[in-house]
């Protein structure tokens, strides 16, 4: 594997007594897009502000390049209340801590969730005043254009930008008078004039309606193998992780919980937050116990059960007489494959609401203790009120530790 364009080692952010993030550790390799992830609050967006210098973490390191733009530890007052972990690994190493400047100069380029744009100036000047940060010349010269051969080059290249990100037809055009979608485009342009090595967008379709949310989702794609650039995605949105990302780095509550592939995550959840945080709808979820019932291994549940099948005992034995959660998701309920098997389990309820999707009918269950929903043919005949018994696809379901909620199988 390549040397990675970013190493984050430890990182923890505390405000006081509130920990934000906690313990973050991930390597971004070359040409590689990587979602981070979470609902809000998780501590996305603190984590970007601790790599670009917008906040120095109370603890851990970052190198940029194999070089550290970042390094600290708990100091002062903070000693005392430091909630984090490895407050010692970094106590011999010198602190380093760079200015949002002297970061960007090295090659990290943001955006921010909230738009920034130089309100007084057109599309074109945009683009090029964010180049003078990486320029050879300085802003004086910038300004009154003393360095004419950098100047020539650096119009050209903004150009091109424009063209990229599909603005050069609006370049004379007020920032402030783009739609809100072109608006998004032009920061991500303002970025991209620093020629950064590692681009970080900080929900970038925010705020956006829902067709062009997947406008931009292509856009932002298509830019990515165009430049063949290396980025890190902040979403709270799941759809844009999964269809955007080479990897997902799932966080909640300052924590990383897993990082892999989409369809890995999609697949092998490692624990409970993220087997319900990632799929559309969510995963279901049946909370029993696992018991010995007329020597067979059985999860019970007040509104289903189901005798454990022999690929899972080994793994669920040590659990008998404990509280565990039955995940499975929609489209494994009443699924073709599921129906044709005898030895399926199946679960009775009563349907309370369909939603046809065009492609597919989302069902809304209840089976007297549980609500659950079932994503099937939009061509098979239900209708409300109906009761029903639909076969659970066992070998793409999850059981999860009650207590803990990590996967085990």
């Amino acid at each position: 594997m390549s040397t990675p364009v970013l190493h984050v080692e430890h990182i923890t952010m505390q405000f006081g007594g509130v920990v934000a993030v906690n313990d973050l550790s991930m390597d971004i390799y070359p040409g590689e897009i990587v979602a981070l992830i979470g609902p809000n609050g998780a501590g996305k967006t603190t984590a970007f502000n601790c790599i670009t210098g917008v906040y120095e973490p109370t603890n851990g390191r970052v190198d940029f390049m194999g070089e550290p733009i970042v390094c600290n530890h708990p100091r002062g007052k903070m000693k005392k209340s430091y909630a984090g972990a490895e407050s010692e690994r970094y106590l011999s190493l010198p602190t380093v801590s760079y200015t949002p400047d002297k970061i960007t100069k090295r090659g990290i380029a943001r955006t921010f969730q909230n738009i920034r744009l130089f309100k007084s100036m057109t599309v074109f000047e945009n683009v090029l005043t964010a180049m003078h940060v990486r320029r050879t010349s300085n802003v004086f010269s910038a300004t009154f254009r003393a360095n004419h051969k950098e100047e020539a080059a650096q119009r050209e290249k903004a150009l091109e930008l424009l063209k990229i990100v599909g603005l050069d037809d609006v370049k004379d055009e007020l920032a402030t008078a783009l739609p809100y979608g072109k608006q998004r485009r032009l920061e991500i342009a303002r970025a991209l004039a620093t020629s950064p090595k590692l681009l970080l967008l900080d929900e970038p379709l925010s705020n956006l309606d829902a067709k062009m949310r997947v406008q931009m989702r292509t856009e932002i794609s298509k830019l990515h193998q165009h430049l063949e650039s290396t980025m890190i995605y902040v979403t709270h949105d799941q759809v844009e992780a999964m269809t955007m990302g080479d990897r997902i780095c799932v966080m909640k509550d300052g924590v990383i919980q897993q990082v892999a592939a989409p369809i890995e995550l999609y697949d092998n959840p490692c624990n409970k937050f993220v087997a319900g945080f990632i799929g559309t709808p969510p995963m279901n979820f049946f909370d029993g116990v696992l018991v010995h019932k007329e020597g067979k291994l059985t999860f019970v549940e007040p509104g289903f059960h189901f005798e454990i099948p022999p690929a899972w005992k080994e793994k669920l034995e040590p659990f008998v007489d404990k509280k565990m959660t039955f995940g499975v998701r929609p489209e494994d309920i009443g699924a073709e494959q599921a129906e044709e098997d005898p030895n399926m389990p199946r679960v009775h309820a009563k349907v309370e609401v369909l939603e046809p999707m065009g492609s597919e009918t989302f069902v809304y269950l209840n089976t007297g203790e549980n609500s659950f929903i079932a994503r099937i043919d939009p061509h098979k005949h239900v209708f409300v009120g109906q009761e029903v018994d639909l076969a659970v696809l066992l070998p793409k379901a999850h059981m999860f530790d009650g207590e803990t909620e990590k996967a085990i199988v």
